[in-house]
């Protein structure tokens, strides 16, 4: 596995409630011709603009979780994406999205909720 590819990460609530978010605003902005070709043609990518690797994730984990033991490497496999990082400038634009916290901080709380949780 590759991991220092990048990976751009969100919570999966945030996704719904964005689209729900950008079905409002596809009808508000409706026959203003442009910018509903792009909404409906192009999407609108959720998530930080900026890549983590899953180095460091295990990093920010290990340390969250007080995980004792080092990571262990396999080779890279075949289809592995060395970056995959989403252009969410369209979302901003459109719905005036920002992301609420940096990833660790989201890390952070996942791993609080799934203590308090998860039993």
């Amino acid at each position: 596995a590759n991991l220092l590819a990048l990976q751009n990460m969100v919570k999966l609530s945030k996704v719904v409630q964005e689209k729900e978010k950008a079905k409002e605003k596809e009808k508000e902005i409706e026959g203003k011709g442009e910018a509903v070709a792009e909404l409906k043609f192009n999407g609108l990518n959720l998530g930080t603009g900026r890549g983590v690797s899953v180095n460091e994730i295990f990093s920010l984990l290990k340390e969250i979780i007080k995980f004792p033991h080092p990571a262990h490497y396999g080779p890279p496999r075949a289809g592995d994406l060395r970056k995959n990082i989403l252009d969410c400038r369209l979302i901003k634009e459109v719905l005036g999205w920002q992301p609420k916290f940096d990833f660790s901080a989201g890390l952070e709380k996942t791993v609080r909720w799934f203590k308090e949780n998860i039993h």
